[in-house]
């Protein structure tokens, strides 16, 4: 609405300066007739027209007409003396377009030099021709009030058209509005997508969010089955132990209740962090954007130096391997990096052991970059994984032996982390024995971003 008025404005300026141009020019051309009608006779101008010309321009026009015939000596051959010439006179002979006002009318004149013709001084021999301004007036408000109308019969049919328009492109919304609105609080189905193509985007966009939710929610609900599958039992077992130990006189068997309520402690302990690691890392709940530039290299070995005394006192070997010359950079998260690192140790050391052969070994801890792409190894010395468990082992709550204590839940969480991290996680068996794991990262840096 704002641009029509705009362009109202400017039109009735344009149309306003054209049609004064026009009237101008009729002006001047009868002004050019009466120069026409000029002679000179013995030296002198003399005006050879009748006065009941002028006053047939006069009824034609419909305006009324003055005018003033001067020769270069001031005798005034027709007209009316008191009409006053332009404020500048000119030195050339172009013609000039002024206003003035005479016996109480508004009038645009125009003055017109006469050449010399015949007579030694008539260059200041002159013709004005006024006329009055109601017609170019009428004229302009004639046309620029045709111009309001078209304008605002446009304006009307843009807003109309706008309306429906808007009406019209909002009907999906509308629909999509009362369906989400009649749906119930868990219902998170994908929205129809027979929608226009304008709205297909945002229709995806909706559906996308849903499918996150429905993942958060269903990785609550699975969170939550899990805390109470786990946990269920060893805090039934730890309460019967308490009261048996409270009611037992005898200090032997209450000293070997608190000994198994310490190792049933223990196993709640790791069981619910790895729970909360496993929760932690579920990639529909992490924000990549915090991740950051990191030394694969220099984690690994601060990681295995924290977990060195801790190996090396249950009677294991330690080995950290630089595969490459150079430090190597991915990008990552630190923390679950670290995570990741320490869960294989510690499956390394608590099932990587060869107890019937009494052999510990060495576990080996290698960082490189192969073909490209940066790469952390952990080998152990044990007896390895049978291959009828060997892909399975990565499931969550899958467990090789279940008569051992533990969650299943360690390489899962592993397998959690690497695939945040872009990367892939492999088992093999080693020979003659033990096993490797290994992560490649498809992200790989020689030199971190600056």
């Amino acid at each position: 609405m704002v641009l029509s008025l705009g362009t109202l404005a400017t039109m009735s300026y344009l149309i306003s300066s054209k049609s004064s141009t026009l009237f101008d020019q009729n002006l001047l051309s009868a002004a050019r007739t009466i120069e026409q009608r000029l002679v000179v006779k013995k030296g002198k101008l003399i005006l050879q027209m009748p006065y009941f010309v002028l006053d047939i321009m006069e009824s034609t026009s419909g305006e009324k007409i003055f005018y003033r015939i001067q020769r270069n000596d001031g005798e005034v051959l027709a007209g009316f003396k008191g009409l006053k010439t332009p404020s500048v006179i000119p030195t050339g002979l172009e013609p000039i377009f002024y206003s003035t006002k005479f016996a109480g009318n508004q009038l645009r004149a125009v003055y017109l030099p006469l050449p010399q013709r015949g007579a030694q001084n008539n260059k200041h021999s002159f013709i004005i021709l006024a006329e009055s301004l109601q017609g170019r007036q009428s004229f302009t408000d004639e046309i620029v009030y045709i111009l309001i109308i078209v304008t605002l019969l446009w304006i009307a049919l843009s807003i109309i058209s706008a309306i429906l328009a808007v009406n019209k492109g909002l009907a999906p919304l509308q629909r999509i509005r009362s369906a989400l609105i009649k749906r119930s609080a868990h219902d998170l189905a994908p929205l129809d997508q027979q929608v226009p193509k304008e709205v297909h985007e945002l229709i995806l966009s909706i559906n996308q969010l849903m499918s996150r939710v429905r993942k958060s929610i269903e990785h609550i609900q699975h969170f939550n089955a899990d805390v109470s599958h786990q946990l269920r039992t060893p805090l039934a077992e730890i309460k019967t132990l308490a009261e048996l130990a409270r009611e037992e006189p005898d200090k032997t068997v209450v000293k070997d209740s608190l000994k198994q309520i310490e190792d049933l402690t223990d196993y709640l302990s790791r069981t619910t962090q790895q729970l909360l690691s496993y929760a932690k890392t579920n990639k529909s709940l992490l924000d990549s954007s915090h991740l950051q530039a990191l030394n694969l290299s220099q984690l690994c070995q601060q990681t295995a130096a924290k977990l060195a005394p801790k190996v090396y006192g249950i009677g294991l070997e330690l080995a950290f391997i630089k595969a490459s010359t150079e430090d190597i950079y991915i990008i990552g998260d630190p923390i679950m990096l670290e995570g990741l690192l320490t869960n294989f140790i510690e499956n390394a050391y608590l099932y990587g052991v060869d107890k019937q052969k009494n052999n510990l070994g060495t576990i080996c801890i290698s960082v490189g970059c192969k073909q490209g792409a940066a790469f952390l190894q952990v080998d152990d010395q044990g007896p390895g994984i049978a291959p009828e468990h060997i892909d399975q082992v990565m499931n969550r709550f899958y467990r090789v032996d279940k008569k051992q204590k533990g969650s299943g839940l360690g390489l899962a969480i592993a397998l959690q982390i690497s695939e945040l991290h872009q990367a892939t996680m492999q088992l093999r068996n080693l020979t003659p024995q033990g096993l490797s794991v290994c992560v490649t990262f498809k992200e790989t840096l020689v030199k971190p971003k600056s």
